[in-house]
């Protein structure tokens, strides 16, 4: 067998693990989402865990190949974070249980926001989801949770930094939210961010 064969059947065999390596990749989103609307593991903290690895599988992705899919996963987390804001809360684990996972969704929207924003190429679907993304966001301030607070303002300022001067026109409605968390001295740790 040639050098010219041995490289060919190299390169065939490669590509066929790259495609299963983009069939696990663009699958881990469902398989993350999934895992973390089981009602089985609130005990181990599954939920959580499976949010935390939803979002190293979005770190860890070839944005420009993978867009379309983190921006249906986008759509899919900003949905459930709606959900949660909804909720009927009928006791302090209610309310606990809500933090946690609108905490968590707002972490996703975060890695999100900042994948689709780092490049020119996905910087526009990042824009164009800016209106929906804050609106959630005002509304979930309105839920009085400094955990989620937090993680709010974190992906906030993913928003701002990927949106550019173009994010003035939330500052209104923000700043209210802003100057409460500031006058909030008991709640430091949103202050400290």
């Amino acid at each position: 067998m040639s050098r010219t064969q041995l490289l060919g059947r190299l390169v065939e065999k490669l590509e066929r693990i790259v495609t299963v390596l983009r069939e696990i990749i663009n699958d881990a989103p469902n398989i993350a989402q999934k895992t973390a609307e089981r009602t089985d593991g609130s005990d181990f903290k599954l939920r959580t865990s499976a949010y935390e690895t939803l979002n190293e599988v979005v770190r860890s992705s070839n944005v420009v190949e993978t867009s379309p899919i983190i921006l249906e996963l986008l759509k899919s987390i900003l949905h459930k974070l709606g959900q949660t804001l909804e909720l009927q809360i009928v006791s302090s684990d209610d309310r606990e249980k809500q933090g946690d996972l609108q905490a968590s969704l707002c972490a996703v929207i975060q890695v999100i926001i900042q994948k689709l924003g780092s490049t020119d190429e996905t910087k526009p679907s990042t824009l164009q989801a800016a209106d929906p993304i804050m609106f959630l966001f005002l509304r979930v301030f309105a839920c009085r949770s400094s955990t989620v607070h937090e993680e709010a303002m974190l992906a906030i300022g993913a928003l701002a930094h990927a949106s550019g001067p173009e994010f003035e026109k939330y500052m209104p409605e923000l700043y209210k939210y802003l100057e409460m968390g500031l006058q909030n001295f008991e709640e430091y740790e949103v202050c400290a961010m």
